[in-house]
Formats: C-alpha cells, structure tokens, sequence
C-alpha cells in the first residue's frame, strides 16, 4: 500500500494551516503520563521539518482530560470545523485514537478530510484519505482505536471485580465508618458518631417509621453526622440536622449491617445520534448484586434487621390499594388505616375524611377497572370504638406489664437522649479547650496569629455557650426522670387502661401502634342496617363483630329539649351572648357537641321561633 512521502506534499497544503492535535484522557494522565503529552506537542517539530511555517501551525489541547468517546469535545469539534471550511492542510496526531474513540466520529472526520483534501500525519506516515489504500488503513486503525478502549475496560473491570470478591477492594465508606492502617474497615473511632448511628438504628426498629425518626431527631434537638467527602475539608465531621434523604440512604446501605456489597447498581449505556453516550443506572436487588460478604466488619445492626428495615420500607411506600404491608403510622383519626380490608373484594380500604367524622371507602374496582366503589363504611368513628373496646377488653389481663414495659421505655428513652447531648456537650468543650490551647503556646509578641487564635476561641466559646443553653432549655422542656411519687402514679393509671387509652396525652399514632401489635387486618362488611366486623388477631384468633349503622341525621344532631326550655325563659331578659355563656356555664353541649356562641343561640331562637311569642304579647 503507497502512502504519500514528505516530497508529495503538495503547495496547497503547506499554503494551509497544520493542526496539532493534543489529547489525554483523564486528568490522571496528564498529570503523570507527562512523556506522552510531550511526544504530541512534538509534532510541531514535524510539522516545521514537512514544510509548513511556524505561523500556520496551531496546536489544539482544549481537550487534555477528556475522553477520546466524547463526541462533544470542544477541541475535536473546532478542529471538524476548521477542516469542513477548507482552512487546514495537515491534522498532525500521534493516532487514531487520539483524535476519536468512537467510528462515528472518526469516519466523520476521514469523510471532511478526503472532500477538503487534508492530509492526516502521524510520526512515522503520511496518509491521504482520497486514497483507497490509506483510507482503508486510517479505518482500521480507528475500528482497533475503538476495539483496543473496550479491550483495555474489560481488563480492568474483571480485575475489580475479582479484588471484590475477595472483599480487598477500597469502597466509598458511609459516615460511621473509617479505613485504619492496614486498610480494613472498622467502625468509626468517634464515640458520638458511632452512638448517633447506633440511636438512629434503635428508634427506626421502635418507630416502624423513617418520618416518625427524622421528626425525633429534630423534635429533641438531635443532629446527626455526615462526613465531607470533597474539597480542603474533606474527611471532616459536621452535625446537621437529620433529613428523609439522609435516612434513606442509611437504611438502604447494607456496609451498617457488616456486609461488603459490590455491584448494587447496573449501568447502562446507550449511545447518541450525536456520537456521545447516555448512561443509565438501575438498582439491584442483593441476590442479583456481584459481591455480598456478610460479617466482612463489625457492624451496627445484624443482616437479619437489615433485611427487615427493607420490608419495613417497602411496606411503608405511599399508599396503594395493592400495597402488602400496613404502611406507615400517621396521625389521623381513623384507628385502623393500613389494617382494613374490604369483606367483598378483600382489597385495603382507603380513609375519607369530611366535615362529619370520616368513613372508609374501597375504592380498588374504581381505580383499577373504572367500576363503581365495592362500600363505603359511613360510621367510621362507630367501627373505630367497637374496636377499641375489644382491644381493652383483650388487654385486661397484662396492663400492669404493658405500663411498665412503657415506662422503662420512656427512661432508656431518656437516657438515649441525655447521652447524645453530652457527648455533643464533651467535643464541643474539647474544641474550645483544644483552641485554648493552641492561643496560650503563641508567643505574645506575634500579634498576627495571636489575634487569628484569640478570635477562633471566643468562637468556640459561643458555640459551646450557646449548645450549654440548647442542652438546659432540652431538658427544662422534655424531662423524663420519673419520682418515686409519679412512678406510682403512672403505676396506678396503668391499672386503668381504658383511661390511658382515651386521655389527651395519649396520641392516635401509639393508638394505631397499639392495633398493628395485636390485630393483622380487620375486615369490614356493610349490611342493610350494620356493618359485619371480623377481628384476624396476630395469634390467628378470629372475632366477629356487628355494629349499627347511623340513625337519620336529623334525629341525632336534634338539640335537647331542656336547652331549648332554658333558651326561652332567658330569651325574656337577657342577650344571645348572655344565653349562650349561661348553657356553656350548666355544661349544655349543641347538637353537634360543640359549645354554644352567640350566633348558635341566634340561630336556634328563629328556628324554634323563641322570643316571638314575647313580641306577640306586647305588640298593640
């Protein structure tokens, strides 16, 4: 195959300007393949021994660092233009692969070349692309350019891949975990780190609920830490507050369960109309993950939770008429969300609030097949109480020991949180005797530094001073110590379990807590004039139960006749205002249950005509 010597450069091509064309693919190469980048900038030389003077030749390195597969080079794409306006003479490379990774990209080129009649030059040849012979050489030499980049990734991949199957291989690490001396992971040697994680793991496993943790945290003060992973601060611990994000990853992480997991993810790359490659990522599941060692280091929690914390997740996902499990506690007042199950189709049954109570509704034909709802359960308020008062009434028997399993949970509670407040209380105090220190070893006539040191203690005195009020006015607003006097106070409550059930300190979250412990779903089956209740215990005991439907809303929300004799014999001599603190004083509910204002009794008098009969009397 002929090739064009130095001789057969024609005058057209020195008249042109020769591009040097200069490309590394990563910023590593750059900086320590310096001998390569070296050879390419020589070819300038070439260039002036060929012919061309040293005011045509232009060197292109816009893109030192940047992949040979990137069709959107700002270089390579300055250089494709210059070449399809006729402008260049020679584009200088070391190879092929220097100036495209890719087919498309390189073809491209060759095609621009051949119509412009630009010569490709290399240190050993020059090749014109109008000849077959060099045409067909410049191809091959772009298809073992690609070839060689998929040869050289497989090489590395399978070498990664085996360094992680025997666990050796070095992994980003989540905060709680650090590498030591001999590059093992261990568990971090910051005491308040490891016991945030640890108390973060404690109230998810009590709470079934990773809201319900982000709210503790941040109810109480709590932060929790991250490490910098980039810039001057990198490796530094710093205390924010927890978030939904932040928690998620922590319980999706498998290294907190001791486990070393490779492979979670799948890339997938797709390649561009333009040349230039898309990548997407899919999640794994751990039985199609590459690697997955258990107990490789110590960890938080045991591979059993965390496989539990997952189903716990899955379970917890918005809500959805398919969804198997409860789904997340949440503060509403229908006591058997994520429990009830329609009896016609047993799928869940959703929750409707309005203006008169709520109702539960299932809805799955609807929303799945467009068809009307299976029922609607209009007296939930009803279904809720029948249901409670056989959970007491199955309670009976162990409320002594539910109480005081409560109360020790209170106090370890407690005793948690007291904890992770002294040891923010102990490294704050260790910054500031730390910049103390720091500020008393410089000597007095060195004013510049003294002055820097003097400013960053009284900081660290701030922040100490100001964590000191946060810690009292904590415990001067959630204090958990119990006196003798109130434990026995509580003891005694205990004895009283439909009391704790229905007091105002005690929330519909521990309510709807306390039904998911006992009761696995609750079917509800609508009849001409009660509703069918059937109770599946976690023991798989089954209790059957009936309650009526509403009476006709006019007859129940009717207001008492006794209010309606006292508003007549006040309405004499005395304003709806005065009327109405009167019934309120006598503890006379509305229809409603409400209380009585000025506008109700308004409205009562002219519905019952009350004080006409006194204008009658009068009138003339």
């Amino acid at each position: 195959m002929s090739r064009p010597h130095a001789d057969e450069i024609r005058i057209d091509h020195l008249s042109k300007r020769a591009y040097i064309y200069v490309r590394q693919s990563t910023l590593q190469q750059v900086r320590r393949n310096r001998e390569s980048t070296l050879r390419q900038y020589d070819l300038q030389q070439r260039a002036l021994e060929l012919g061309w003077s040293g005011e045509l030749i232009e060197v292109i390195d816009d893109d030192l660092g940047q992949s040979g597969t990137d069709a959107q080079r700002s270089g390579f794409q300055h250089l494709v233009a210059e070449v399809g306006m006729g402008r260049v003479g020679g584009v200088f490379s070391l190879g092929a692969s220097r100036l495209a990774r890719n087919n498309a990209a390189w073809h491209r080129l060759l095609e621009l070349c051949a119509m412009t009649h630009t010569l490709i030059i290399d240190e050993q040849a020059i090749y014109n692309p109008r000849d077959f012979n060099d045409r067909l050489l410049l191809g091959l030499q772009g298809l073992f350019g690609e070839a060689e980049l998929h040869i050289l990734r497989d090489r590395l991949l399978k070498g990664r891949e085996r360094k992680a199957a025997r666990g050796e291989l070095r992994i980003t690490l989540p905060t709680g975990y650090v590498y030591d001396d001999q590059r093992n992971i261990v568990q971090d040697p910051d005491e308040q780190v490891r016991e945030a994680i640890v108390f973060f793991f404690r109230q998810y496993e009590q709470l079934q609920s990773l809201m319900g943790v982000v709210r503790y945290f941040n109810e109480h003060g709590l932060r929790f830490p991250t490490r910098r992973g980039k810039g001057d601060r990198e490796g530094e611990v710093v205390w924010v507050p927890l978030c939904r994000q932040r928690g998620q990853k922590i319980l999706h992480n498998p290294t907190y369960a001791g486990a070393y997991a490779y492979g979670r993810t799948r890339s997938r790359r797709e390649r561009q109309p333009d040349g230039g490659w898309v990548k997407h990522e899919v999640r794994l599941s751990p039985q199609e993950w590459s690697v997955l060692i258990r107990d490789h280091f110590p960890g938080y929690i045991s591979w059993e939770q965390y496989e539990a914390n997952q189903i716990t997740l899955a379970a917890n996902a918005p809500c959805r008429t398919d969804r198997r499990g409860p789904g997340p506690v949440r503060s509403g007042a229908a006591l058997l969300v994520g429990v009830v199950r329609c009896g016609l189709c047993g799928k869940r049954m959703r929750v409707r609030y309005g203006s008169h109570g709520f109702s539960y509704v299932c809805t799955y034909a609807r929303d799945k097949y467009g068809a009307s709802s299976c029922q609607r359960i209009p007296n939930g308020s009803a279904v809720d109480d029948a249901i409670a008062q056989a959970l007491l009434a199955a309670l009976t028997p162990a409320q002594v020991r539910i109480s005081l399993a409560v109360l020790e949970e209170l106090e370890q509670q407690a005793a948690q949180i007291e904890q992770q407040w002294k040891l923010r209380l102990e490294q704050a105090r260790y910054q500031a005797e730390r910049a103390r220190r720091q500020y008393n070893l410089v000597e007095p006539e060195h004013r510049l530094v003294a002055r820097t040191l003097e400013a960053a203690w009284d900081e660290k005195l701030r922040a100490l001073t100001h964590l000191e009020q946060e810690y009292e006015r904590h415990r001067q607003r959630s204090s958990l110590r119990l006196e003798s006097s109130q434990r026995a106070a509580i003891e005694a409550l205990s004895e009283d379990l439909p009391r704790v059930w229905a007091a105002d300190t005690t929330r519909n979250e521990e309510r709807k807590q306390i039904v998911r412990l006992l009761l696995e779903k609750v079917t509800l089956k609508r009849e001409e004039r009660e509703v069918l209740v059937t109770l599946h215990w976690q023991t798989e005991a089954m209790t059957s139960l009936s309650v009526p439907l509403w009476r006709k809303r006019k007859r129940c929300r009717q207001t008492s006749p006794q209010v309606i004799g006292l508003m007549r014999e006040m309405a004499v001599n005395h304003t709806d205002a005065e009327t109405a603190e009167a019934l309120n004083a006598k503890g006379h509910p509305s229809a409603r249950g409400f209380s009585f204002t000025a506008e109700r009794v308004a409205y009562l008098r002219r519905r019952y005509g009350i004080g006409e009969e006194h204008k009658r009397a009068n009138s003339p």
